[in-house]
């Protein structure tokens, strides 16, 4: 999704909503939208425990071997 350099090591990314009149207002953990790039998550390995367990999911729920 990120094709910049800078962010060619980053799958997870988290995104917060602010006013636009007054960008130090922020709705916080309230609202965020959090975003995960799945080949590029797998790809890097960077994620373990439930987040890895449900990256893994998404992208190799075909695949039986490593589902098994």
């Amino acid at each position: 999704m990120f094709q910049d350099p800078a962010h060619q090591d980053q799958a997870l990314g988290c995104f917060e909503m602010r006013d636009a009149a007054r960008p130090t207002v922020t709705l916080g953990q309230e609202l965020q939208l959090n975003l995960i790039e799945l080949r590029k998550a797998d790809r890097l390995q960077q994620t373990g425990g439930v987040l890895g367990a449900w990256i893994t999911l998404f992208e190799h729920w075909q695949e039986e071997s490593t589902m098994a």
